[in-house]
């Protein structure tokens, strides 16, 4: 039996987007399947783009994982957790940048 996604957060930040150099981030998520098998493994790809004059600084993609039911198979090696909070660290973004980050996950029945 197919089981719809459970969707999940995501945010992409930079710490100087609140300075008063806006920075202008946008962002994205994609996943492997609008549907998946218990215990099969899905994979989320985020993307993280700088669309203004100014370099992003520090930037970082997050993705919050749902609390239950689910079980991280695959992260970046810039990426870390803490519970089922994953962080990933992209760094510095110039005009017209973008960075890709993907993780893999599992759904379990209960």
């Amino acid at each position: 039996m197919n089981k719809k996604i459970i969707p999940l957060l995501f945010f992409a930040f930079s710490p100087n987007a609140f300075a008063l150099d806006a920075i202008d981030l946008s962002s994205s998520i994609s996943q492997s399947s609008s549907r998946i098998k218990p215990n099969e493994n899905i994979s989320y790809t985020a993307t993280i783009a700088n669309n203004s004059a100014t370099t992003a600084v520090n930037s970082k993609i997050l993705f919050y994982l749902p609390p239950r039911n689910v079980s991280i198979a695959s992260l970046p090696s810039d990426c870390m957790t803490v519970g089922k909070n994953i962080t990933c660290t992209v760094g510095n973004l110039t005009n017209g940048a973008n960075a890709t980050r993907t993780i893999s996950v599992s759904f379990s029945k209960t």
